[in-house]
């Protein structure tokens, strides 16, 4: 295979809608930075897709390193950043049968 070959073969692999990231602006405007502008937009989404009763849902910081590529302290960071703006809200709960963070948006 020419490199031609293998750097097209590598970039259809990595393309496409699971392997991007997207940021509304008006997330980055709002927060202030693209890390706390990326896990808001994660979190307005999972608010809408998965929450119990009480408005809650979880994610292990592998989860999301994972998922967004953040590490356990970009999330910590910026999860506080959004709870000093009143955003969202955390709650540490067990799930499955560990404890874990609960996120909720506000």
């Amino acid at each position: 295979m020419s490199n031609y070959e293998a750097i097209k073969a590598l970039i259809a692999q990595t393309s496409g809608q699971k392997n991007t990231l997207t940021i509304p602006k008006i997330y980055v405007e709002l927060t202030g930075d693209l890390t706390t502008a990326l896990l808001l937009d994660r979190i307005v989404f999972y608010s809408n897709e998965f929450k119990r009763n009480d408005g809650f849902f979880h994610k292990t910081y592998k989860d999301w390193e994972q998922e967004i590529l953040l590490t356990e302290r970009q999330v910590r960071n910026s999860a506080n950043k959004l709870k000093k703006m009143g955003i969202i809200e955390t709650k540490v709960m067990k799930a499955n049968g560990s404890p874990t963070v609960h996120y909720k948006l506000d």
